[in-house]
């Protein structure tokens, strides 16, 4: 008779499901970093920095960068508590005219620093490789 090995999956799924769930506070700040990076940019990083469109009017507040009046809204945009149970985190802004600014309105452009994005992505993969790399060696 030949002999069996068995394979422990009950184990190396719970080894990788706790390294993800350690994982979410790095991924949820790595997020929070990119959104923020965006001010400094002046653009939204997707798979290019697509740049903002200047203001219309060269006012008082030439020189300034856009969206930056106080720092507010950059400032504003925070990482929530992680849900482990759902593997997800949410990165949010609570300022009322975040929203107008991140889509766009009639007559306002669009000036996106947060949303879905393939270079966020692509960091959350290297984290989340890294880590599962380190508990399974």
């Amino acid at each position: 008779m030949a002999k069996q090995n068995k394979f422990n999956f009950k184990g190396i799924e719970k080894k990788a499901r706790t390294t993800l769930e350690n994982a979410m506070v790095e991924i949820g700040n790595s997020a929070k970093s990119f959104f923020v990076e965006n001010f400094r940019k002046q653009g939204f990083d997707d798979k290019n920095v697509e740049k903002w469109q200047p203001r219309k009017k060269a006012d008082k507040r030439a020189g300034r960068a856009i969206l930056v009046k106080t720092g507010d809204l950059r400032r504003s945009i925070i990482r929530n508590p992680a849900n482990r149970a759902a593997l997800s985190i949410k990165i949010s802004t609570d300022l009322v005219y975040a929203a107008r600014h991140n889509n766009g309105l009639k007559g306002m452009p669009k000036r996106q620093f947060m949303g879905d994005s393939y270079n966020l992505n692509e960091r959350i993969k290297k984290i989340i490789v890294k880590r599962l790399d380190n508990t399974f060696k």
